[in-house]
């Protein structure tokens, strides 16, 4: 008898656990890998958005969710991007899933956490993504958004310079802050930030667009993490 009671036990739980497994992820287990920091009562929260060969708690986001949620106690949500190694042409294809994960994280963040104002801070291909994301998504609760070693290439979503045109155009009270180096690194492509860059010195028109020179600086800011934190954070609380 104890023996059947037993076997029954575990078919139930067995079933219980297989309905729970199975019924659709919700909240923030609904995002891909992600790293949060929890803002308490803020109302604020900070997005984050990697590089390519990165991930949410790589190179330079690693640091900077850590050094946001201590220094100011916004909600900070690091959120792992549909990137790969590879030609800006082949990471295009990336954008429509990058922008359905960043408006997910926006979501999150307002449904389970209240958060009403926004701020995006973004790395190499991940700022180039946020960039396309602010064109064509208008919300009037983003606050300002942080680009660092953003590229600007010639076609469509690619384009950050037009991007950032078009976003500052629609919204006069954004704050964009375009940061970049200028040392070479490894590789060739690592020494072209600031000629990137130079695309965007006409977007100083905009009142809300502060470009800022990491002298001395690669496309990671290695060894350059506490100018970085610096920056963002004084940005932050301008």
């Amino acid at each position: 008898m104890k023996k059947n009671l037993m076997l029954i036990g575990l078919v139930i739980s067995f079933f219980l656990s297989a309905c729970v497994s199975n019924q659709p992820k919700t909240g923030f287990d609904a995002l891909p890998f992600h790293q949060y920091l929890d803002g308490g009562s803020s109302d604020t929260g900070v997005i984050l958005c990697h590089d390519q060969g990165q991930t949410a708690n790589g190179v330079i986001v690693g640091s900077l969710r850590k050094s946001i949620h201590k220094d100011l106690g916004y909600h900070t949500l690091s959120i792992m991007m549909p990137v790969k190694n590879g030609s800006p042409e082949k990471q295009l294809a990336n954008y429509p899933e990058a922008y359905r994960r960043i408006q997910a994280a926006v979501d999150v963040l307002q449904k389970e956490k209240a958060v009403d104002t926004y701020y995006f801070i973004g790395h190499g291909v991940g700022a180039n993504m946020i960039s396309g994301y602010l064109k064509n998504h208008i919300n009037p609760s983003v606050k300002g958004f942080a680009g660092m070693g953003m590229r600007g290439f010639p076609d469509g979503d690619l384009n950050t310079t037009q991007n950032l045109g078009k976003i500052l155009s629609r919204n006069t009270s954004l704050k964009v802050l375009d940061i970049y180096g200028d040392k070479g690194g490894r590789f060739i492509y690592l020494s072209k930030d600031n000629a990137h860059a130079e695309r965007r010195r006409g977007l100083n028109s905009h009142k809300g667009f502060k470009q800022v020179l990491v002298e001395e600086a690669n496309h990671n800011f290695t060894g350059k993490d506490a100018e970085l934190r610096d920056l963002i954070l004084n940005w932050m609380k301008d």
